[in-house]
């Protein structure tokens, strides 16, 4: 340490995620309590955990997707939806090992992702949302209809996952399952975005034909951001299929796509952090209005069944006119305080 700050000798050293002891030690602490929830949480607690855990996983690909490449999408409840159906149904009736249609489940939204994505080649911005919105309402109808492969509206059941012989049937399990995978996740994405090909996404975001004009295969950053970013939301949604034990078409509403593009915003555009601030203050939010006023008031019920999305809406304008930049701006903001607290600059 030096009067200036944190010395850094190495190009390894100012480009790593973590970058001093202080953080490390904050790091293993949160990590250690994470995985203690279980001694101290009921089972209601560790479920709504397990959910914003999947929700994150998701959101990281709408985050990539949009917030990185700046490819507008409404679809990626559809995405979540195909992860949700692909991975219950390698298990149940191709008897895949758990692990394997996990990832599988992820390959195949994304190559869905990719093909709903094809318009993006030749349109963009509010063209480009109303394509997404078409692949939307294919693959839901896709659902509903192949009964005889997803049970259309009648839903789909399946067994417990297995792992290592360990069946996951437990709300702790599922807990530990999807907090581990979430891990590894947030580790991949935060990764992702700080090689060339997370550049890539960056630079055609800013700018496509500045970036093609650089040499990026911008047709090529576009398939990579669609697939990347289904991926996730692929993975996302197997990890809640199995939390759930069974699935239907109408949990997975165009609202849904809506809401995973508010996570963003209230979080913050092109932050992997920010996927954690977004998910957890809106289904925070969200679960204290659903539990709590009832509870103050039963006749309240039917006023926040019915206010939900209202409530959502006025938090993102409340974000976008007194924050823009999302909350992970401004935790930005507090760490640059506290690094330099008690001094004024």
């Amino acid at each position: 340490m030096d009067p200036a700050g944190v010395y850094k000798s190495t190009y390894e050293q100012d480009m790593a995620v973590v970058r001093t002891f202080p953080q490390w030690g904050v790091l293993i602490a949160a990590v250690i309590l994470l995985f203690c929830s279980p001694l101290l949480l009921p089972n209601y607690l560790l479920g709504l955990m397990t959910q914003m855990g999947c929700v994150i996983i998701a959101a990281f690909g709408i985050q990539i997707l949009t917030g990185y490449a700046g490819q507008v999408s409404v679809g990626h409840a559809a995405f979540f939806a195909t992860g949700a159906y692909s991975g219950a149904i390698l298990m149940a009736q191709l008897h895949f090992p758990f692990l394997l249609a996990l990832v599988s489940a992820g390959f195949i939204a994304g190559l869905v992702g990719v093909i709903a994505g094809a318009p993006s080649l030749r349109v963009k911005g509010f063209y480009l949302v109303m394509g997404t919105l078409a692949g939307h309402y294919i693959i839901h109808y896709v659902i509903l209809r192949w009964r005889s492969l997803t049970g259309g509206s009648l839903g789909y059941q399946f067994p417990a996952a297995s792992f290592f012989g360990l069946s996951i049937n437990t709300e702790v399990r599922h807990f530990y399952l999807v907090m581990i995978v979430l891990l590894i996740a947030t580790v991949a994405a935060k990764n992702i975005v700080r090689t060339r090909m997370g550049r890539a996404f960056v630079a055609v975001r800013d700018n496509d034909l500045a970036a093609n004009v650089m040499g990026i295969n911008v047709w090529l950053v576009k398939f990579q951001a669609f697939f990347v970013g289904c991926f996730f939301a692929g993975v996302g949604g197997a990890l809640w299929a199995h939390w759930a034990g069974s699935i239907t078409p109408g949990l997975f509403p165009l609202m849904n796509g809506i809401w995973y593009l508010g996570y963003i915003i209230i979080g913050g555009l092109g932050s992997i952090v920010g996927c954690f601030f977004g998910v957890i203050t809106v289904m925070g939010l969200m679960e204290v209005l659903s539990r709590v006023l009832p509870a103050v008031d039963p006749s309240l019920t039917g006023f926040v069944a019915a206010g939900t999305d209202v409530f959502f809406g006025l938090v993102i304008v409340l974000m976008l006119i007194f924050e823009p930049r999302g909350l992970a701006h401004r935790w930005e903001i507090f760490k640059s305080w506290y690094r330099i607290w008690p001094l004024a600059y």
